[in-house]
Parts: structure tokens; sequence; C-alpha cells
């Protein structure tokens, strides 16, 4: 936190008036990198959207080489995007275990 603040030029007590803690702070960054992955709904054709939602998250994930690191990007109690997109990444994939 100290590291960030003075990226900022802020105190770091005055940060805490944002996010609880290290971790408030590492879900929220989190949750705005995956919110930058689309997830297309067309059922219809379930291969090439999976396939266009994991390259799109690769294209993510190297825009944000950080992420992975921070431990930050798995579920939360209310984090609905990430469920979304891993239920959405699920059902193709159950389809193609169905053939």
């Amino acid at each position: 936190m100290r590291r960030l603040a003075h990226e900022l030029s802020v105190e770091a007590m005055s940060l805490y008036t944002h996010v609880r803690n290290k971790n408030d702070l590492l879900d929220g960054m989190a949750d705005a990198v995956i919110s930058e992955i689309p997830l297309s709904v067309d059922r219809a054709d379930w291969k090439t959207s999976l396939r266009e939602v994991v390259l799109a998250a690769r294209r993510v994930m190297q825009r944000h080489t950080w992420a992975p690191r921070t431990g930050a990007l798995g579920p939360c109690d209310d984090d609905a995007e990430f469920v979304f997109a891993l239920d959405f990444i699920l059902d193709g994939l159950d389809r193609l275990r169905r053939g």
C-alpha cells in the first residue's frame, strides 16, 4: 500500500478511505481486468464463442501481466462478473465433452 501511495503521490493511510485493505484493492483490480473480457452470448455457435472468449482473455492477460501473479483473479462472494465468465466457459467445455 505504501508503494502504491508513493506512486500516486498520496499518503498510504489516505488509500484506506477507498479500500478496507490490500485484498480489497486487489479484488477491485481483478474485477477491472475481468470486466475487460468480452463475453459473447451467441450460444448457437458455442465453439466459436468459447474460442473468442479464451483468445480475448489471453489478450487481456497479456496487457495486464501483473494480474495473474496477484492471486486475486478468483471468485469472490459477490463477484458476478467472474461467475458469469466461468459459467460461460464451463458450459462450452461441457458441450465439447458431450460432442
